[in-house]
């Protein structure tokens, strides 16, 4: 990740150069990625020294490295001393008993909640830095079933979710400016951001209409829409549309609005990216 060419360009990264140090680059990539804030002594100016000489090229997004650029001087970084470049501080990073802890907080703060500390095991699941079991652990969690800590997707989060879904690339849509504007749309949209749930729920109770957000005119009107429809038998297809989204159960009044589509699958795609389980 550090080696990513859009986190160098919007850290500044290409600004910081041995002659000419920044260090926002190595800050945030110790902070918001790795070890977290308070998770460290050293002075942030050990890791920008490390991250010397990355350049993007403006138009491909590839990264290179300048070596005439880099600090070649031996730093200390969490106990460590020597010549120190992206690989090799990723690489430190990542063994440091700190980040085991901080990227299960994270994840348990993402998928759990923010306002509960997560147990004091779940650090220990991830100490071999195996994603699988941590994921795994939270998601067998008690908390995960909780409704008090049913967490809503944000808006990017859930137009990445969709177009994933739906398997649609937005720069191959046909219109880039018409995706630029319905999206926007769609943010403002009141019927997204209504003043009470059952605001959003009306929409999908109701089988859309007007209350459906104005993202469903991003999404194609066509049996793709929906994968695979028509190998799935109309009286599956609600159940086949929640294993698709990875919705655990529809509510009973989900569940009688999206039957009521089975005959049309795009329809049918469109009120279940909508409802409010899936949100």
């Amino acid at each position: 990740m550090v080696r990513d060419g859009a986190l160098i360009f919007w850290l500044d990264g290409e600004e910081n150069v041995a002659y000419s140090p920044n260090e926002n680059l190595g800050r945030e990539f110790m902070e918001l990625f790795t070890l977290g804030v308070g998770n460290y002594s050293q002075s942030t100016s050990t890791r920008r020294r490390s991250l010397h000489g990355y350049n993007v090229d403006q138009t491909s997004g590839a990264v290179t490295f300048d070596p005439k650029l880099h600090d070649n001087d031996k730093v200390s970084v969490l106990g460590k001393r020597q010549v120190f470049d992206a690989v090799t501080l990723k690489r430190l990073d990542r063994v440091a008993p700190e980040n085991a802890t901080f990227i299960a907080r994270r994840l348990w703060f993402r998928f759990i909640s923010s306002s509960i500390e997560p147990p004091a095991s779940l650090s220990k699941v991830f100490e071999n830095r195996d994603i699988s079991p941590l994921i795994n652990s939270i998601a067998r969690n008690p908390a995960m079933r909780r409704p008090q800590y049913s967490q809503a997707k944000s808006p990017v989060e859930w137009f990445v979710s969709a177009c994933r879904a739906l398997r649609v690339t937005p720069s191959k849509l046909p219109s880039s400016g018409a995706v630029s504007w319905y999206w926007i749309r769609w943010v403002s949209s009141p019927s997204i951001h209504p003043a009470s749930a059952a605001g959003l729920r009306r929409g999908v109770a109701d089988g859309g209409g007007d209350a459906v957000p104005h993202q469903s005119r991003l999404l194609p009107r066509s049996e793709r829409s929906y994968r695979c429809a028509h190998l799935v038998p109309k009286s599956k297809m609600v159940q086949a549309a929640a294993d698709w989204l990875g919705v655990a159960q529809w509510s009973v009044r989900t569940e009688r609005s999206l039957n009521q589509a089975v005959s049309d699958s795009a329809r049918l795609a469109l009120l279940a990216l909508n409802a409010p389980e899936y949100l």
